[in-house]
């Protein structure tokens, strides 16, 4: 089984009630990834980051977690600013840049993973539907929208 994820990589910076910040790894799609490396099981994460301090906490992150990375590079990473209230619900302001460059379809792909923001955003939004389309038939397809209010 291989398993081929494809979407946003993301620092989530969040600002707690007070006023402490926490930088962590997220984004759905490197989520998905980490969770499938965890588990032992072969996958790659097709995604995009820079290769500034936050790109190397997502570095770090995947390769810690046993996920093969294949980056586009960018000039910035992808960052989400979360602010906790007093109850602890977060509101969210995404600073988010999305590119996907070639893909290379693994010859064994038994899933192909999409998600989140990465799928809806432009210029890598088409290219995505794209990979989606060329799978399909040949390997199970998932699709997480990751929708917030």
């Amino acid at each position: 089984m291989t398993v081929l994820v494809v979407g946003e990589s993301l620092v989530d910076v969040v600002t707690s009630p007070d006023g402490s910040v926490v930088e962590r790894p997220g984004g759905s799609p490197l989520n998905v990834a980490v969770g499938l490396g965890r588990l032992g099981l072969p996958v790659r994460l097709v995604t995009a980051f820079a290769d500034d301090a936050h790109g190397l906490l997502l570095r770090q992150h995947l390769a810690a977690s046993r996920v093969e990375l294949d980056r586009h590079p960018l000039l910035a990473t992808s960052v989400a600013q979360a602010r906790l209230d007093a109850d602890g619900a977060a509101t969210y302001a995404f600073a988010l840049r999305w590119e996907l460059g070639e893909v290379v379809v693994p010859a064994q792909l038994t899933w192909l993973h999409v998600g989140s923001l990465g799928v809806t955003q432009e210029p890598g939004a088409t290219a995505v539907a794209e990979l989606v389309d060329r799978v399909h038939g040949r390997a199970v397809v998932s699709y997480d929208p990751n929708c917030r209010p």
